[in-house]
C-alpha cells in the first residue's frame, strides 16, 4: 500500500476517534491564529494560555515563540520561558517545538547548553521532517566526542512521546 494513501487512512481514523472537546480545543486554536494575524494579539494569547493548560501543543509552541522572540510590549523576551514552553510541547512530539528547543541547547539561551540534547532535540524534529533540523543535527555531531555522540544517538533511540493525561475536572 503507498504511504500516501496509508497517511490518508491514519488522518481519517483519527479523525473519526478525535473527541468533540479536541475537536473545539482545535477549532479555538485556528481562531486564535487567525487574532493573533489580525493584530489581536492579547485575545489570541489569552486562548493559547488557557489551551496550554489543557496541554495542548500548538498553544505551548505559540507561547514559547512569543517568549523567544519576544513580542513588543505584548510579551517580553524569556529564553528561560521559551525553552519551559517548548519542553512541555516538545515532550508531547511538537516537531517545531523539538527544534526550536534544539537551538536553545546549542546557543545555551535560556537553558545550559549541552550539544547531547541539542542533538537529541534536532534529530527528533529531523524524524518528523523539519527543514533544516537534519542539517544542525550533523553539524552538533562534529562538536560531539565519539562517547557524548554515542549517549546522544541513545537517547533519540529511547525517546519516546510522553503520554499527556489531561486535568481532572
Amino acid at each position: 500500500m503507498a504511504l500516501g494513501f496509508r497517511l490518508l487512512i491514519l488522518a481519517l481514523i483519527v479523525g473519526w476517534v478525535m473527541t468533540p472537546q479536541a475537536r473545539a480545543e482545535g477549532q479555538e486554536f485556528e481562531n486564535s491564529v487567525a487574532m493573533f494575524n489580525k493584530g489581536k494579539i492579547q485575545d489570541a494569547l489569552k486562548i493559547w494560555k488557557k489551551l496550554a493548560e489543557v496541554r495542548h501543543p500548538d498553544a505551548m509552541y505559540r507561547i514559547g515563540y512569543l517568549s523567544h522572540l519576544g513580542y513588543g510590549r505584548f510579551y517580553p523576551q524569556s529564553y528561560e520561558e521559551a525553552a519551559v514552553w517548548y519542553q512541555k510541547a516538545a515532550d508531547q512530539g511538537h516537531a517545531l517545538s523539538q527544534n526550536s528547543l534544539a537551538l536553545l541547547y546549542e546557543t545555551g539561551r535560556g537553558v545550559g547548553q549541552d550539544y547531547v540534547l541539542a542533538y537529541m532535540w534536532f534529530s527528533l524534529a529531523a524524524r518528523q521532517g523539519v527543514k533544516g533540523a537534519s542539517q544542525s543535527c550533523d553539524q552538533i555531531a562534529t562538536k560531539l566526542v565519539p562517547p557524548k555522540l554515542a549517549l546522544a544517538k541513545k537517547l533519540v533511540a529511547d525517546w519516546v512521546v510522553v503520554e499527556v493525561k489531561p486535568p481532572a475536572n
